[in-house]
């Protein structure tokens, strides 16, 4: 019976056995390379255990690896992903950079063909009043259109309520006077000499912010003004090499559209500051002052240019010229609704350092661009002048951001204080 016992048990042991080696080794071996079950052939039997140790340090290694891959490629991921997010930036910085570009050299041809246009209908027939009011209805009507320099157009505008009178009437008021005004200067003398005097606007908004808003200005910011008047005198100049004619008149009128404008940013900003209910944007402001202008240049043409503008249309259906002055005044107005719409636009895309270079260069553009249509030649003095005139617009300019600045830090440093 012992040893009947022992060979059953024995029996039994080798069929576990071979049960253990069918189902855990043969399978791995089998997964096994060539090489690899040559060698593992080739090589001691290990211990017991051994080979269950060995195989769970190969799974654990594939494991690692495969932990290791599966991260890397998040990370490479990611890694690609952020270098798309800065080449996208830099592409949307540089489309940027071409469109700003392409809007100020907008601004500057656009009020070239303005004043061009202005002067050609102006020797034609001094109705200024009438250029004048063909240049706010086309801004107006353009305005509503939906295109892409206006965007939506009608649907997009808000019409102004009496809230808005107590700013925005005033607004266009002056807004509309300022042109008037130089319009009739154009019509007395150059276009050229009349922007040469348009450069002097800094020293009228420091007139009108003393008097009217309470503003103060700090020494070195008046100082700035010297160049700028100091350079309109030379610009306007008549020497032996060129220049043009001054007008008395002319040059009276062109220094009070100065104020004209001048006004604008005062008013702007007021209206700005009312409450979110009642704000409106750029494009409606733009809109509801050419209204108000409408209405004011229609009375204004009535009673300034009512005799006038019938003989006008007789000697220019007379002379053959009345179509020649129709097509000037429509050119004139449609270069004075883009000049008008292309400076909100680039208000709104630049920083205000980069835009209060680009009002003086425009001008500085202007002034010699009509002073070389209009044949009326530049001498050294002119140009002199010129550049003068723009170095201290720009220097104004400065001066008054850096004081912005200086109050802007000094309110949030009281701030921080007192909480």
């Amino acid at each position: 019976q012992p040893q009947v016992l022992c060979k059953s048990h024995l029996r039994s042991a080798r069929h576990s056995f071979r049960h253990v080696i069918a189902r855990r080794v043969v399978p791995r071996v089998g997964a096994m390379s060539g090489p690899e079950r040559r060698a593992r052939a080739a090589s001691p039997a290990p211990a017991k255990g051994g080979e269950a140790k060995q195989l769970s340090a190969v799974e654990r290694t594939n494991a690692s690896s495969e932990t290791l891959e599966s991260k890397g490629k998040p990370a490479t991921a990611k890694a690609v992903g952020a270098t798309s997010l800065v080449a996208g930036r830099g592409a949307a910085a540089g489309n940027e950079a071409y469109a700003i570009a392409g809007w100020v050299a907008l601004l500057c041809f656009t009020q070239l063909a303005m004043f061009i246009y202005a002067k050609r209908a102006m020797q034609k027939a001094k109705l200024p009043s009438l250029l004048c009011l063909v240049q706010f209805v086309l801004a107006a009507f353009g305005a509503t259109v939906p295109s892409p320099l206006t965007g939506a157009g009608w649907p997009g505008l808000k019409l102004m309520k009496r809230d808005h009178c107590k700013f925005l009437l005033p607004l266009g008021i002056l807004w509309t006077a300022g042109f008037l005004l130089l319009n009739a200067s154009v019509a007395l003398m150059s276009a050229a000499v009349a922007n040469a005097v348009r450069s002097m606007e800094p020293v009228c908004m420091v007139l009108l912010g003393f008097a009217l808003f309470g503003e103060r200005y700090s020494l070195m910011l008046l100082v700035t003004l010297l160049p700028i008047c100091a350079g309109a005198v030379l610009a306007s100049q008549k020497g032996n090499g060129g220049g043009s004619a001054l007008s008395l008149s002319g040059v009276l009128f062109a220094a009070l559209s100065n104020f004209g404008f001048a006004s604008r940013p005062f008013l702007a900003q007021r209206l700005a500051a009312q409450g979110a209910a009642l704000k409106l944007d750029s494009s409606s402001i733009f809109f509801n002052a050419m209204c108000i202008g409408v209405v004011v240049l229609g009375f204004s043409t009535a009673l300034l240019e009512g005799n006038a503008l019938a003989e006008a249309w007789t000697h220019l259906r007379a002379s053959g010229t009345l179509g020649d002055f129709v097509l000037d005044v429509t050119l004139s107005g449609a270069g004075f609704f883009v000049y008008q719409f292309s400076q909100m636009v680039l208000m709104t895309r630049m920083s205000t350092i980069a835009f209060s270079i680009v009002t003086p260069m425009s001008k500085a553009f202007i002034i010699v661009s009509c002073a070389i249509y209009f044949a009326e030649g530049l001498s050294l003095l002119n140009m002199a002048g010129v550049a003068i005139s723009t170095a201290g617009v720009l220097l104004f300019s400065a001066v008054r951001r850096h004081e912005a600045s200086a109050v802007s830090v000094a309110v949030v440093a009281g701030k921080s204080k007192t909480s």
